[in-house]
This record gives structure tokens, sequence and C-alpha cells, in this order.
């Protein structure tokens, strides 16, 4: 299960600078001015054993706010507190404690007892610790919770993270999307989209009762809802999700954690079933979210919804996945059914595909075989490089499964040309399989292959899949 993690403090004490340095990359706007940051910015920071949800906050103050956007802006720092499993609090270091630090840090004690916050001396660019800063203790926050930091250097950063990410492992949270080989508890199926897909609607479909609430009127679904399904004496967990439309139409604060909420479930989901309008077609919104699952390496079903309202018949269903396979070329691998909640068109087609797509995921390859499979593609082509550099390919082996996971060791693999990843993974898929699920390949340099014994090749995944062993 992965954590949210919420940074807070008052506006200009480095909070989106310090989001930006646990991420990874520049993703939070950085700026001298106060109150930069309006709306929530969140990203998945993985690690070894943990990954997290990560917030970027707008200021908390208690003064009278000024305007209806500040106004919102402090209502979504108190939500994302009270949401977030472990809070980072964040005091300018070069400045002295204000009436703002002091009232925030009175209310994270009473947000709830227990909750865990760490207490973050930002900007310490000129290596002050708390020998440096004693009056940092005032605010009342446990001792051993406080870390001095300079995000701008880097320093003190890296131990923070190493700190928040122990904690997190400790209190039992995990990877965000790891299931555990023997772990046969039902697959989670997360129901994703935008707003008024009919993700709500399916789900009571499938129940035969009202489960979720269902409304013409967008943003219906503000939290996300589990419920037991069986089927052919089969459990699966569905998973309603609130739907996610651009930020610029969405006013309501409560409704823009709803959406932080929303990803969080999907991030935990075995399976995510992406809902598309059929009258509506595929937006910019649609791309970005469907790219999300991408990168979240989920197992993915594509749902056209409210079929009924569209041209029936073969043709206008080619048409239709012609037109899909323009708009989301880089997901070839995803299975797509034609739906409709109010006939109940193809909605039992869901669970046996399902089924396959927890098989392709929890699928284990032998070394040899995938020895075999890498001599052969890097055979029929070589792999291309950057900056005249010509990386080698030397063994590849499977480390994970749920999602399928495989590391690619050899060198100068930094300077590997993004369109050969592209192209290994899909003579992955070519060879042995995968659909309905993402992969992920890890490259790292290394020495030679520990698993070459000498001998004749091992030709059995060049026999699966579509490759031919008289091209070498």
């Amino acid at each position: 299960m992965a954590a949210i993690v919420a940074i807070v403090g008052r506006p200009n004490v480095g909070k989106s600078t310090l989001f930006n340095r646990l991420v990874g990359k520049r993703q939070a706007i950085e700026a001298d001015e106060s109150g930069t940051t309006r709306d929530p910015v969140t990203s998945f920071v993985e690690s070894e054993k943990v990954d997290y949800l990560l917030v970027d906050t707008g200021g908390l103050e208690f003064d009278e706010a000024e305007g209806d956007i500040e106004e919102d802006t402090q209502t979504q720092a108190r939500i994302a507190t009270n949401e977030a499993d472990v809070i980072l609090f964040c005091v300018n270091t070069q400045e002295e404690i204000t009436r703002n630090d002091e009232l925030a840090a009175q209310f994270l004690r009473q947000v709830e007892e227990g909750k865990p916050v760490f207490l973050v001396g930002t900007k310490a660019d000129d290596g002050r610790t708390e020998l440096d800063y004693p009056e940092i203790f005032t605010l009342g926050i446990h001792e051993e919770s406080l870390h001095f930091v300079s995000s701008t250097q880097g320093r003190g950063v890296k131990e923070l993270k190493a700190k928040l990410e122990q904690y997190l492992y400790k209190e039992g949270y995990g990877k965000r999307f790891k299931r555990d080989e023997d772990d046969v508890s039902p697959p989670r199926v997360a129901f994703f989209g935008r707003p008024n897909a009919g993700k709500s609607s399916m789900i009571n479909c499938l129940l035969k009762k009202k489960a979720c609430i269902v409304s013409d009127r967008e943003g219906t679904t503000r939290d996300t809802k589990d419920v037991e399904f069986v089927l052919h004496e089969k459990k699966y967990i569905l998973v309603d999700t609130a739907g996610v439309r651009r930020k610029s139409r969405v006013d309501d604060p409560i409704e823009k954690f709803s959406v932080m909420r929303s990803f969080k479930a999907i991030a935990e989901a075995d399976i995510v079933i992406y809902l598309l309008d059929a009258e509506g077609g595929v937006n910019a919104i649609d791309q970005k979210l469907i790219g999300e699952l991408k990168i979240l390496k989920t197992g993915v079903i594509i749902a056209v919804n409210k079929w009924d309202l569209r041209e029936q018949g073969e043709e206008s269903q080619k048409r239709f996945y012609h037109y899909l396979s323009r708009k989301v070329p880089y997901m070839p691998w995803v299975p797509v059914l034609f739906t409709s909640s109010k006939t109940k068109k193809n909605l039992l087609k869901f669970f046996p595909i399902i089924d396959d797509i927890m098989k392709q995921r929890s699928q284990k390859i032998s070394t040899g075989e995938l020895n075999a499979f890498l001599q052969e593609v890097v055979s029929l082509h070589p792999p291309a490089g950057l900056k005249n550099k010509q990386p080698r390919l030397k063994y590849m082996t499977q480390v994970g499964v749920n999602p399928p996971h495989f590391k690619i060791m050899g060198s100068k693999l930094d300077f590997l040309h993004w369109s050969y990843q592209r192209y290994l993974e899909h003579r992955m898929r070519d060879a042995f399989g995968f659909d309905g699920t993402g992969i992920v390949l890890e490259y790292k340099n290394g020495s030679s292959n520990p698993y070459d014994e000498g001998g004749a090749k091992n030709w059995r995944a060049v026999n699966k899949g579509k490759f031919k062993k008289e091209n070498l």
C-alpha cells in the first residue's frame, strides 16, 4: 500500500524546492514570490522498498484570506494535511519564527493524534543546525523528527528521504503496484477516467444494486469506494474513483483532493479499466491519463462506454478502434471493449480478460530464454546510442512479477537511445505476450554475463516468438 506524504508550511519557506528534490525533477514551480503554488502538485516517488504520493501544497496561513483564490488555497492545504499519512512541516531557518509558523504547528498537533510530523528546517544553505537555530524547538514538534536541509544545494535531503522511507516501511507501507508472488487476494480493479464517463453506473450495473452514487452532474463521486464482486465463485474488488478533469475547470478544492485519492487508488490497483465516453471521443485529458497508466505499469483495459448511443455494428467498432489507435499509439497492447451500462453490453467480458492479465502479470521467464531472446534481437538490430557512444547489452534476467520486472545488464547503457528501449519492449511483447499489462525494463551497467556457461545457444525464446533463427 502506498502512502500520501504532504509538504506543508507557510508561504515561501521552500516547500516546492524540497518537493522537486524529493521527486528528482523540476515539477513544482519555484519562485521567490510568496504564494506561487496555488493548486496541489502531486507526484509518485519510488524507492527500493516503498512508494508514496508526494503532495506539494499551497502556503498554510491563518490570517484572514484575501480573495477566493487564497481561501481555496488554504482549504486545499488543510484537506491535504488531514488526508496525508505523513506530514513534512517546513520552517524557513533564514527567518525568525512567525505567528503563522506557531499556529501551523498548533494546527498540526490537533489534526490527528499520533499522525507523524517531520519538522524540516529549510534554506539551511550555510550549513546551520539546531545549534544555530534553537528557536525551532518552541514549535512543540518532537525533537527526533527534526531535519535541516538545503534543497537548493541538496544538503540533508538524502538523509531526510531515507528517514522518511524507513519510517513508511516500518509502518507497513510498501510498493505502489507490488503484489507478492504468494498473494492470493482478489484482484483490485479500479474504474478510472473523466467525470461522467459512467464509472459508478457500470459498477452498479455489475452489482445489480446502487452501491455508488450516480448523477448526470459532473464530479458526483468525491471519494474512492471498494466493493466486492463475485462471478463464477471468483472474487474481485471493484474500486470506484472520482473523475479527473482539466485543472482550470475544477473550482472546488475538495474535488482537487478527490483526484489525489483517485491517483492513489489506481497506483494500488492490479488492473485499471479506463472508461472513454463513446460520444465525446478521446481528448487531451484522456491521452494524459492513459499515459499515466503506462508509467504506473498497471494492467489496463480500455472500455469505450455508452456505445448504445453510437452507430451499431462491427464496422463502426472497427472505425473507432482505428481512431483510438491513432490517439493512443503508445499502448497497442491494451485490450479494448465496447460497453454500455444501460444495455449491459459486454460488461461480463471484462472478467476473462482480467483473469488473463493477472496471469500475464505473474508470468515468469527463465534466464536462458531471456538471454536467447536478447542475443536474437541484438543480432537483428544492434542498439543505437547517443553522443557517439555504443551501448552493449550483455545479459538479461527477471527480478520480479506483478508487474513483470526485467533487469538488463551491459555497458554504456546511459547512452542507450529511447527508441531502442521502445523497440526492445515491443519485441519482448512479441516473444512472450504480456497483453494488457505494463512491464518494467531496468537498464544497469555491469560486468559480463554470470549466467553464460558456454556451449550452444538456448533457442526456446526464438521458437516461441516471431523471430527466425535463420535471420541471424
